[in-house]
């Protein structure tokens, strides 16, 4: 029994030393790797004051594992921001452990801009095989706007009967293309298990979408075990009236 108890301690121990190395305050003078990028908001508005790290990472569920912080930087007047690092050996090529750009943007206006309330990770890299070259990392963080919508026609009489809404629209990493929004950033969403009717004519005043964006409406029902899809698109100005209305 003691050698169970023993050896349940040493793997614990095992499994809790897991290191971090700060290298942020390493200056790169030659083959270095540059992460470069911009933030911007709706009408390709800089944000500036964004904090940008770049880790690398390497797991090990057994005998934990290592985080080496390469730089930290923040964006500029323009939006901009930019880290020269130096990317040790092992790193470089198909290595263990793979690279991640955490985001701090709780300086911005939580009240007028979707962001996060705390570090996040905007985008991992899982393999770099040179030094010397440039990686662009571009974000989009959309601006807060509000819609209402009506759902009406429901009567709940299967126990899977469903109605529900959800809005989707750019946000995140420039990525080049995305299917769902028509734009070059990843998607983002809101609603997920909050705008859906429980009564015959239910109405959200406060549906959370993008200002001055295409914002995309999914309209999910379930009726007598038939589940069925319907997408509606919207542009979402300044100063609008918007009230969309759907029918179970």
């Amino acid at each position: 029994m003691k050698k169970i108890i023993l050896f349940i301690v040493l793997l614990t121990g095992l499994q809790s030393c897991s290191k971090t190395d700060d290298d942020t305050g390493n200056m790169c003078n030659a083959d270095c790797t540059t992460i470069t990028g911009k933030f911007v908001t709706e009408g390709n508005t800089p944000l500036k004051g964004i904090e940008v790290i770049l880790e690398y990472e390497v797991s090990n569920n057994l005998f934990g594992g290592r985080t080496r912080i390469i730089g930290k930087t923040r964006t500029q007047d323009n939006g901009s921001y930019k880290m020269d690092v130096y990317l040790e050996d092992h790193e470089i090529g198909n290595s263990q452990g793979y690279f991640q750009l955490l985001i701090n943007a709780t300086n911005l206006n939580p009240l007028k801009l979707m962001r996060p309330n705390e570090l996040y990770s905007g985008a991992i890299i899982y393999s770099l095989p040179t030094r010397d070259t440039i990686i662009d990392k571009s974000f989009y963080i959309p601006s807060k706007e509000r819609i209402t919508v009506t759902l009406t026609g429901f009567t709940q009489v299967n126990p899977d009967d469903f109605f529900e809404i959800r809005a989707f629209f750019p946000s995140g990493l420039k990525i080049g293309s995305s299917q769902t929004t028509s734009r070059d950033y990843e998607t983002g969403s809101s609603g997920a298990g909050k705008y859906y009717a429980t009564a015959p004519n239910e109405t959200f005043n406060n549906v959370l979408v993008a200002l001055n964006e295409l914002n995309t409406i999914k309209i999910s029902r379930t009726k007598n075990g038939v589940r069925t899809t319907e997408y509606v698109e919207v542009f979402v100005p300044e100063n609008h009236n918007i009230h969309l209305t759907f029918e179970y």
